[in-house]
């Protein structure tokens, strides 16, 4: 009972909000803004995106309970921020909202209706826009005013999202990842009493069953005085660390599993059998400090139908109650790299999500190739 109450408290809160907002785009009215109420709103978006049944968290003891601290992770989704926002908030009891980092022409190409402006409405949430190709010294002082005053931001060092499913994707004008070194290092200068953690996060999520991990590594801090080329090896080690963060699921094994199957041009149909024998052997097989989705390994047959029933709908497969039928043109396709590409050739994207696993892949090219 408690609980609907709550609920029903924040659903009259953001809407009360919402109806300002609109007072506002009227003329009748400042701006409003969510930062007062951000439990309440997360608790509207959380049910409205289904949370409470898709979203968990792995690594938690991990997460920092006080500012300040940098949460880097990588970006697959449009709500990312959002998701991993209100992750940070719950793994950290309740102690840590973070400030997204977010680009300044992110709804450039989006349409303006009348009463709701996506640009005004994102910024009642708090959030800091950048330039993602002309960052000036002004847009990036505030991050540093912010953990110096004892705050936290996310930032996402891709810099953008990947269209490719690769953890970190090289595209025209990004040819490294940002610097979440450099907000610390500028905040620490001249406070010797302040320590800013550097986090990383990795969102893995699962396109068959529509369910998100969050998953949290071990801090990582500037000690002392650093030189330029030490922070640069500090930005590396994080993308590194997102990566082992992320969490393994059937879905993204599976992928990896039909595109080596089709590429060696392996014996077609498969059967349904061998490919549970297979993937359990991989789950086995992998780095036992790796994070797998707990639904790997207690219910995998499920998992497992649950993937190529989202893979045919794609059209990357056939099956039948017992054999698989790849579609080898569909599977080994390469599509143009833009937005479509998931949609083009999911089994490419989610593999690519865990190519840069290299016990994962040999996991995989041992049962594929035996």
């Amino acid at each position: 009972m408690k609980n609907l109450i709550q609920e029903i408290h924040s659903w009259l809160v953001v809407s009360r909000i919402l109806f300002q907002y609109v007072l506002y785009r009227l003329g009748f009215r400042a701006c409003p803004t969510f930062m007062d109420h951000r439990p309440e709103c997360k608790q509207v978006i959380g049910r409205v995106l289904g949370w409470p049944r898709r979203l968990r968290a792995t690594g938690m003891e991990f997460c920092p309970k006080e500012h300040p601290a940098v949460f880097c992770c990588n970006h697959f989704k449009k709500d990312d921020p959002f998701v991993v926002e209100a992750g940070i908030y719950d793994a950290s009891d309740r102690h840590i909202w973070v400030i997204p980092m977010m680009r300044d022409d992110f709804f450039k190409s989006h349409h303006r209706f009348l009463l709701f402006d996506p640009d005004e409405l994102i910024n009642m949430f708090g959030t800091l826009r950048i330039s993602r190709d002309s960052v000036t010294l002004s847009q990036l002082k505030p991050f540093v005013e912010l953990l110096r005053s004892r705050g936290s931001f996310l930032m996402f060092p891709g810099r953008t999202r990947s269209q490719s499913g690769l953890l970190f994707e090289y595209r025209e004008g990004i040819e490294e990842p940002g610097g979440p070194t450099f907000f610390a290092a500028q905040a620490q200068r001249n406070h010797p009493d302040l320590k800013v953690a550097i986090v990383p996060v990795a969102r893995s999520y699962n396109p068959a069953t529509k369910k998100t991990t969050v998953s949290y590594g071990k801090p990582l801090y500037l000690e002392g005085k650093t030189d330029r080329a030490a922070q640069r090896a500090l930005d590396f080690r994080v993308i590194e660390e997102i990566g082992n963060a992320l969490e393994l699921n059937v879905s993204n094994v599976l992928a990896g599993y039909l595109f080596l199957h089709r590429l060696h041009r392996r014996r077609t149909p498969i059967r349904l059998e061998e490919i549970e024998q297979d993937l359990q052997s991989v789950f086995a097989s992998v780095d036992k400090t790796r994070r797998i989705d707990p639904d790997a390994m207690s219910n995998l047959p499920k998992e497992i139908r649950h993937s190529l029933r989202f893979f045919e709908k794609a059209g990357m497969l056939r099956r039948t109650r017992q054999e698989v039928y790849p579609n080898d043109e569909a599977i080994l396709g390469v599509p143009e790299l833009g937005p479509l590409y998931r949609k083009k050739n999911p089994v490419k994207f989610l593999a690519n999500q865990i190519a840069h696993m290299a016990d994962v892949v040999r996991a995989i090219e041992d049962v594929v190739l035996d």
